[in-house]
């Protein structure tokens, strides 16, 4: 609770404002900052926590955690080809419902170094780093100390979906175009956090609890 309260507060709150500076242009330079604080904030709280403890060992094992060394390569190719492969599944799969196979074709937009471009690069960067920091830095391991991998698991997509929800009402968000495209769209994004979740997990654990393993995974 410690974790997810405040983390969720300072979300909601974050992208509520970002919600409502997005539907009024003369605030728009308002909305970017809003958005941040609400990306960043399972990071801040996770970093609060644990150096903010007295516990030695609790700090000595989160920065071990950071080690790149204690990733196994082995779960590499999982990392890194796992999602690039289900995104060339699933339009395989829609061609079989009469989509275009001009799916696979790159954007026109890919490669462009414009400085939108590039600061979309960044925020994909940016916002699974923070996330993670507080995801698997903390919150995942504080639910994993009391019950098992499944049931952590359950709990952190109720909580991780919940975190979520304000996103819906930002303007042009990803999500908020999914809820212009009807219920079953967002049910859907709901749905798939369920898969990811479990995956992101495993990827973790298996890779002796390392935090960038989960944050590689997440980028893709």
């Amino acid at each position: 609770a410690k974790f997810f309260v405040p983390t969720l507060l300072v979300t909601w709150i974050s992208w509520s404002a970002a919600a409502y500076f997005s539907h009024r242009p003369e605030s728009e330079s308002l909305l970017f900052p809003c958005m941040m604080l609400g990306s960043i904030a399972p990071a801040i709280v996770a970093l609060c926590i644990v150096f903010g403890s007295r516990d030695r060992e609790l700090k000595k094992d989160f920065m071990s955690r950071l080690s790149l060394l204690r990733m196994r390569p082995a779960y590499l190719p999982a990392i890194f080809l796992l999602m690039p492969a289900t995104i060339l599944l699933s339009i395989a799969v829609s061609l079989l419902f009469g989509q275009s196979a001009d799916q696979f074709r790159l954007s026109s937009e890919f490669g462009l170094m414009s400085a939108e471009a590039m600061l979309g690069l960044l925020i994909s960067i940016l916002a699974p780093t923070s996330e993670e920091l507080g995801w698997r830095g903390y919150g995942v391991d504080s639910l994993r100390s009391r019950s098992s991998f499944l049931k952590a698991s359950a709990v952190f997509v109720i909580l991780w979906a919940a975190w979520h929800v304000p996103l819906f009402f930002v303007k042009d968000s990803y999500q908020n175009e999914l809820w212009r495209l009807g219920a079953p769209y967002v049910l859907n994004f709901f749905i798939s956090l369920i898969p990811l979740a479990l995956i992101l997990n495993w990827v973790y654990e298996k890779n002796g609890r390392n935090i960038w393993a989960a944050v590689l995974l997440h980028i893709m």
